[in-house]
């Protein structure tokens, strides 16, 4: 079975107005769990976002998660933003050629004093936090303070050890601004000697 996630990802209560009034393609959590089928049978997720929601997004990536059968994550052009939130409930997340994935860190608006302020970023930090922990759900890793050298020798024995998917590796390079090199081929298997 396929299930698409195309266009905005917003809450069930918004998915309407932006798909009726302003004419935009929207994915809410409840167009891809009503769709997921009993028999646990296999599921493709193609997804072709600029993201959205964050809330959305993480309510579609768990039921993904939940769900009995493989759930397998095809990012047909982009999944930006809130889209690889969604990529991360799939177990196995394949990515076309040329198709592109994009984080960055949580945004919103806010007014108000200092104290509402500081309130905003206290919020966006915790969220930036839960987004990464979906990223590399099983990484007791603090690459934060590290040169990017060794960031790279750290990504690429997780995906060598099979402790983090190719996905999740591109993920992290990315959010240290490292550029997307040296990742080991993990179809190649362990112990597979050229020499």
């Amino acid at each position: 079975m396929n299930l698409k996630v195309n266009g905005l990802i917003t809450n069930d209560d918004d998915a309407p107005v932006y798909r009726d009034w302003f004419g935009m393609s929207a994915t809410s959590p409840s167009d891809i769990i009503d769709q997921l089928p009993t028999t646990g049978e296999d599921v493709t997720v193609e997804v072709a976002s600029d993201g959205g929601e964050v809330d959305a997004a993480t309510q579609i990536a768990g039921a993904l998660q939940q769900y009995k059968g493989q759930v397998n994550v095809q990012i047909l052009s982009n999944a930006y933003s809130a889209g690889t939130i969604v990529a991360m409930g799939g177990n196995k997340v394949q990515m076309a050629a040329g198709a592109k994935m994009m984080i960055h860190n949580s945004a919103a608006g806010a007014d108000g004093d200092y104290h509402d302020m500081n309130n905003a970023s206290e919020m966006l930090q915790k969220t930036n936090q839960s987004i990464a922990a979906m990223y590399a759900p099983d990484l007791d890793l603090d690459l934060q303070y590290v040169d990017s050298a060794t960031r790279i020798n750290q990504i690429n024995s997780m995906v060598y050890n099979g402790a983090i998917t190719q996905a999740q590796a591109q993920l992290l390079l990315m959010k240290y601004k490292i550029l997307p090199v040296g990742i080991p081929d993990t179809d190649q298997g362990k112990g597979d000697d050229d020499s």
